[in-house]
């Protein structure tokens, strides 16, 4: 089952550099998501897609969901929003 693994702090454009553009229709609880093969990136429960920097979620099956993350854009991952840079980088 999938669930929130940790955080990457970046912005809605250089996901979609790396990403691509979102899905942004019939989504319960996000403005914005990119559902990759092993992990997903959203927000949550916002009025309005953020645009600048922002804590996206990652999601996924397990802890490897951020190494994929960080392997496909670059962009490093936290456990969470207070802490540590993840130690799967």
């Amino acid at each position: 089952m999938s669930c929130l693994q940790g955080y990457a702090y970046t912005t809605f454009d250089y996901l979609v550099e790396n990403l691509g553009q979102p899905r942004t229709e019939g989504l319960d609880k996000s403005t914005a998501e990119w559902d990759q093969t092993s992990f997903y990136v959203y927000d949550w429960k916002l009025e309005e897609t953020p645009k600048g920097l922002h804590y996206w979620h990652i999601g996924g099956e397990s802890k490897q969901a951020l190494k994929d993350f960080t392997d496909t854009t670059g962009i490093p991952t936290v456990d969470n929003i207070g802490g540590r840079l993840s130690a799967i980088l």
